[in-house]
């Protein structure tokens, strides 16, 4: 008997006992954090042309549009179990594909201030983007320097 799962019964409208087998809110917030789809990274840049520059640096920022957190709930209906999750994003991770290249800040990581991570390059805008990139070195043969950027 003890491979058999047991069996039990709760009326519709009461929360089961705590043990092995029995939803719960844990359970429940480990289901709604599985199910979190966050949406696909999607950076602005100034300048913008590809291939990008040498020695000018490129701003980055993200849209405000896109910067939004995303929640999640699972829920036991009828026992008043439930659990959320919210993803919030906190910081961009900037990776420019190439040691020949100065991240800005230095560590490639742009926190998010107020909402925002980055700052929109404006008319007027000169020195070093609060988050951004400058390649130091031409490729060659054609070839790229794959630009990553990761949102936590």
């Amino acid at each position: 008997m003890a491979c058999r799962s047991r069996t039990f019964w709760v009326d519709f409208t009461e929360a089961p006992e705590p043990g092995p087998g029995v939803v719960d809110s844990t359970l429940l917030a480990e289901l709604a954090w599985e199910r979190t789809r966050v949406p696909d990274t999607e950076v602005s840049l100034n300048p913008a042309d590809v291939p990008q520059k040498v020695n000018l640096p490129t701003w980055i920022w993200l849209d405000n549009a896109a910067f939004e957190p995303v929640s999640i709930r699972a829920e036991l209906d009828g026992y008043g179990l439930w659990a959320e999750t919210t993803a919030t994003p906190a910081r961009l991770t900037l990776d420019p594909g190439t040691a020949d290249a100065t991240t800005h800040p230095t560590s490639g990581t742009c926190e998010a201030t107020d909402g925002t991570i980055g700052t929109a390059w404006t008319p007027g805008a000169s020195g070093s983007p609060p988050c951004g990139i400058t390649y130091t070195r031409a490729t060659t043969n054609g070839t790229t320097h794959p630009l990553s950027a990761a949102l936590t």
